[in-house]
């Protein structure tokens, strides 16, 4: 692993654990119960900023990604981002985030609707796609 690849890690992950606990904390998240759905679209946000960010700052382009939740047994799950940029050089750059240490003290999968909370025991996965963010 490059010097390049370990300091963009570090700069992803400290950026995403924050802003992850800033949604977690924030209020549009404090309602009793959400749902994934919505617990998606305002993480999504986040993400955004931390993509914008990182290409504008380490000069990248922004492939794609995907966000996903799995289950690794009764009421635990991981979750991660698969992020890939493509560097100056034309180089292809993968991050993969494991926000599951910053998600574990929160038990976010109990916050979710039990609809919801259905859904994740029976798919077992969800991922969702990561776009380019809108400028």
């Amino acid at each position: 692993m490059t010097n390049e690849h370990t300091s963009i890690n570090a700069f992803i992950i400290q950026r995403l654990k924050q802003a992850i606990c800033t949604l977690i904390n924030g209020e549009k998240f404090k309602i009793p119960a959400t749902t994934l759905h919505n617990f998606t679209r305002l993480f999504s946000e986040i993400c955004d900023k931390v993509i914008l960010e990182t290409c504008q700052i380490k000069k990248f382009s922004y492939l794609g990604g995907r966000f996903v939740i799995k289950k690794l047994s009764n009421d635990v799950f991981i979750f991660y981002i698969l992020l890939y940029f493509e560097n100056e050089q034309g180089k292809y750059i993968e991050e993969k985030v494991d926000l599951s240490s910053s998600l574990a003290e929160t038990k976010i999968s109990k916050q979710f609707l039990p609809a919801d909370q259905l859904e994740l025991n029976n798919l077992g996965e969800i991922i969702f796609e990561i776009s380019p963010p809108n400028e």
